[in-house]
């Protein structure tokens, strides 16, 4: 609506207003992570969307709690406004199923991805957990199912569970 455009905070210059996400994000400490945030941003106003969406550094972290399908359009958009800077990725695999760690090793194939990969945390549920297959064994097929090395990678952080050890 048109009271938007009266709002004061949409007369801020476009570097405070800058600031003001970067902040933002900066003491963000909620689950949904620094992405959601960013999305949230991104939907309050057409001026605060167009702002948003041209700061790169707003879509450089990412936290996946789900299995990616390769019709999910966030990895492609979360990639694109990034643009070309390298990316923090967390996955939290500890709901996985056996089919899910496949979708994995496509992910992590992703050559946009791969490329600008960082930082990647990595949540398991370990052997001996009620799985009918071992989730440490299969995340190692899918990391090594890389073609591509990971050229920018400077942080691989895996965790499980308090007193679980991974190789």
């Amino acid at each position: 609506p048109r009271i938007n455009i009266l709002a004061p905070i949409n007369y801020l210059p476009e570097p405070i207003l800058v600031d003001i996400f970067q902040l933002t994000l900066q003491t963000d400490n909620s689950v949904s992570g620094p992405l959601a945030q960013a999305i949230k941003l991104s939907s309050v106003c057409r001026y605060w969307r167009e702002v948003a969406t041209n700061i790169s550094s707003l879509w450089t972290e990412y936290s996946f709690c789900k299995p990616i399908s390769p019709n999910d359009t966030l990895p492609l958009l979360f990639l694109s406004r990034s643009k070309g800077q390298l990316l923090n990725v967390a996955y939290d695999t500890r709901y996985f199923t056996m089919s899910n760690y496949d979708q994995l090793s496509d992910f992590f194939r992703c050559p946009p991805l791969a490329q600008r990969l960082r930082k990647l945390s990595l949540e398991v549920c370990v052997k001996g957990s009620d799985l009918p297959f071992d989730p440490i064994t299969k995340l190692t097929a899918a990391l090594s199912s890389c073609e591509r090395p990971h050229p920018n990678l400077r942080t691989l952080d895996i965790q499980g569970p308090v007193g679980c050890h991974i190789p």
